[in-house]
């Protein structure tokens, strides 16, 4: 009996990552990107700028990419206090060097509930040198959840810089397609709604949609697996929002399916 064999759709190096964590599982699995990141360096060093003339301003991160464009960046803020969506953006930029790091849950809700919580605990404050931050949020075009509308009740202004956008690839069928014809059980991993809805359309672009309803769809997220099965995928999401969790979740499926 064949291996079952797992696709990561995410982009390029975060899906060579997860291959490289799933093949060190004993799996099989394979890279198939389906966006590739456009990056703003304009936006970029408008940002730096402003943190620059603003001292006081927080960063908010909602992405590896976004991370990994800060630290590339070189830019004398690692002592600037950084609120991360996820534990993997805030091992980035720690292991790059910044210092005040605030690690989220993995989603961006649960960041938007984190910055709720330390600005009803400022405004608590018997300190009245703590005054309410400023925050600049750095981000993709593409966001599922608007941080600036979530804080919007507070009296803290978030500025958004979009440094980067994820344009469309269209990769080879043929690891894919083998493996769908050969029968193996096949899994597609994805983070994001839009990673969803472009591999939907590249398996109807590639005539691919005999397999469709044979291709599991693991996700992170609830919401993520509802648009999964309404793109007529079937799907499993792990029980929390992180990739660590995603990654343990393709592990679980891929034993059930050898047993």
């Amino acid at each position: 009996m064949s291996k079952p064999l797992i696709f990561s759709l995410r982009p390029e190096p975060d899906c060579d990552e997860d291959i490289l964590s799933l093949r060190q599982a004993g799996l099989s699995a394979e890279t198939l990107p389906m966006l590739s990141m456009d990056r703003d360096e304009t936006s970029l060093k408008a940002a730096i700028q402003h943190l620059a003339d603003q001292p006081d301003t927080q960063l908010i991160v909602t992405s590896k990419q976004t991370a990994r464009m800060l630290i590339a960046a070189s830019a004398a803020i690692h002592d600037r206090p950084v609120w991360c969506v996820g534990a993997g953006t805030a091992a980035l930029l720690t292991e790059a060097g910044f210092t005040k790091v605030i690690a989220g849950k993995g989603d961006a809700h649960s960041l938007i509930q984190s910055l709720v919580a330390a600005h009803g605990s400022i405004q608590q404050s018997t300190d009245k040198q703590q005054n309410t931050p400023a925050y600049l949020w750095l981000s993709g075009a593409d966001i599922a959840v608007d941080i600036r509308a979530g804080l919007a009740h507070l009296s803290c202004p978030v500025t958004r810089y979009v440094i980067y956008k994820m344009t469309v690839n269209s990769p080879k069928r043929s690891a894919l397609a083998a493996a769908c014809q050969a029968g193996r059980k096949i899994a597609v991993m994805a983070m994001s709604a839009r990673t969803i809805t472009v591999f939907s359309q590249w398996l109807a672009m590639k005539e691919m949609d005999a397999y469709r309803s044979e291709i599991t769809l693991i996700g992170p997220s609830p919401a993520l697996l509802a648009l999964a099965k309404t793109e007529g995928l079937r799907g499993i999401c792990a029980p929390l929002p992180s990739r660590d969790n995603m990654l343990a979740c393709a592990i679980g499926w891929a034993k059930d399916q050898r047993a």
